[in-house]
């Protein structure tokens, strides 16, 4: 026979306990609202691009370093409004990327572009800078959106940022060093053709496979995506001991992680057929950009991986490597070639985490941080400043 002493004990524990845990999503939401999401989410189907960003959209970010707001504008691009017709005596500027330029791991305030546009203004030149960049987007992608969206603002300067990480495997369809899910999803430069010739892609069954993925990201519709501010607040401090233990790791690389290990293409031939067709694409947007009146200047996208690491080997011997500062060394000959100006952040980026003791990258999403936007927008200016890319600022 149960005791009704403890009957009751455990019931007004049991009624205590639910209150309390209700009293704790209550005041979480107040203080965390249920607008997070992850970018991919907001990648929509699109007939051209392969995919673009959901126009008058916006969720959290919740990372465990921190949150950032991420709001596309009208036309879906990661920035504030900007008009077709440019502002007289104002000299206009036009971002390309992928993730690391759609910067959705800080705020918009604290993006290279807008920090840019801001060590601009420092120096008395008036600039707009249009931020183009999507996350997953390979050069051929760029390549489009300049020329669907981008043109049409007449830039004064066309800069491209480049990650090795991911941007030389975007722009190949093989399946050997390119993943089938985004393969299916976009267009690609046809590699056996001497003409400009873009392979199409079934636009309608990749928004078929965007239903489906819809669906299991948002079961219960995207304003209920975070039903709990309790259960994501705790699985948040989870995440940052995680990032803590992550982030101890990568600062005690063993000397064993060299070059031997894991940097070898696994095909180089594939590689090799990679690095023309990104030079074909670089050199048509370039082509492009100039006959509008403007330039082209291409900047690199260093990633944690190897910023941090102080193990690398500092002779290369084959064009083949996967190895980060090798493919932007090969990077920066293959532009030089073209004619195309070159920024390398990599030796900036590197020796800021390695001398300095800087954390650039947010551990979580091995994307920058808001310093590591800081340092590539001050590079990135002072170089365009020092090769006479900018109008003479007023007095």
């Amino acid at each position: 026979m149960i005791n009704k002493g403890l009957l009751v004990k455990i019931t007004l524990f049991s009624i205590s306990t639910l209150l309390t845990l209700f009293m704790a999503e209550f005041v979480l939401r107040q203080i965390s609202p249920l607008d997070s999401g992850k970018s991919h989410a907001f990648r929509i189907p699109h007939p051209v691009l392969g995919w673009s960003l959901k126009p008058n959209s916006s969720y959290t970010n919740y990372l465990p370093e921190g949150t950032a707001k991420v709001e596309y504008n009208s036309i879906g691009l990661r920035d504030t409004e900007h008009l077709i017709k440019n502002t007289e005596g104002v000299f206009r500027i036009l971002i390309l990327g992928d993730s690391f330029m759609e910067a959705y791991s800080v705020d918009t305030y604290d993006a290279f572009h807008k920090q840019v546009e801001k060590n601009l203004a420092s120096l008395g030149i008036k600039s707009e800078l249009i931020n183009l960049g999507v996350g997953g987007y390979g050069t051929l992608q760029e390549y489009l959106i300049f020329n669907e969206i981008g043109r049409s603002y007449s830039p004064d300067l066309v800069m491209l940022g480049f990650f090795y990480g991911n941007d030389l495997i975007d722009n190949s369809n093989s399946k050997a060093i390119s993943s089938n899910s985004k393969r299916r999803n976009k267009p690609y430069l046809n590699p056996d053709s001497d003409d400009w010739q873009i392979v199409p892609f079934d636009f309608e069954a990749s928004k078929e496979r965007y239903a489906v993925e819809k669906a299991k990201q948002f079961p219960l519709g995207e304003k209920n995506s975070r039903r709990s501010a309790l259960i994501w607040k705790v699985s948040e401090e989870f995440n940052r001991v995680l990032i803590q233990v992550k982030q101890y790791l990568f600062s005690n690389k063993k000397s064993e992680e060299s070059l031997d290990d894991n940097q070898l293409c696994s095909d180089p031939k594939e590689y090799a057929r990679a690095w023309d067709i990104t030079k074909r694409i670089i050199s048509q947007l370039k082509n492009e950009v100039e006959g509008m009146g403007s330039q082209l200047v291409v900047f690199s996208v260093p990633s944690i991986h190897t910023a941090e690491n102080k193990d690398i080997k500092k002779e290369i011997t084959s064009e083949n490597l996967c190895n980060e500062k090798a493919g932007f060394s090969r990077l920066n000959k293959m532009l030089d070639k073209l004619d195309i100006v070159f920024i390398d952040l990599f030796p900036h980026f590197s020796k800021a985490m390695q001398e300095d003791a800087l954390e650039l990258f947010r551990y979580s999403d091995e994307h920058w941080n808001s310093k590591g936007h800081s340092l590539a927008a001050k590079i990135v200016t002072s170089s365009i400043v020092e090769k006479g890319l900018l109008p003479v600022p007023a007095q």
